[in-house]
């Protein structure tokens, strides 16, 4: 399609060698998502969780979180159950204007770093967006 003047419609990708990379309802523990095989950049990153309880007293807190495994997070959200039934959830959307990252930096989903709650359901999804140039 053409505008007036015969220019072009349409855009080019605001990032180029943009890709995402997602891990999806996991349970408790450790998820990969991507490792940089060279020098590259983070665009993105959002991490949701959600937990309900179907038993149990008291106060039952996780998290969920993406982060670079030598320890920056860049996302987390925390939920909180108390007793039964109960149930919690929450989402979080970052947005990096291309933080640079070395060679080798693995970039994981954490969902409540891998503990179950007795009578509690768990579940965790992530992702990320990354380039290399």
């Amino acid at each position: 399609m053409s505008l007036p003047g015969g220019r072009a419609f349409g855009m080019t990708p605001a990032v180029s060698n943009y890709q995402s990379f997602v891990q999806i309802l996991q349970p408790p523990g450790s998820y990969h998502l991507f490792t940089f095989t060279a020098a590259g950049r983070i665009w993105a990153a959002s991490v949701s969780y959600a937990m309900g309880s179907s038993g149990g007293t008291g106060a039952n807190q996780g998290y969920s979180r993406v982060h670079v495994v030598s320890g920056i997070a860049l996302a987390i959200v925390e939920c909180c159950v108390a007793g039964a039934p109960d149930a919690d959830s929450n989402t979080s959307d970052m947005t990096y204007f291309g933080l640079v990252v070395p060679k080798g930096t693995v970039v994981n989903l954490d969902v409540n770093g891998g503990s179950t709650i007795t009578g509690v359901v768990q579940r965790g999804s992530g992702l990320v967006g990354v380039s290399i140039p």
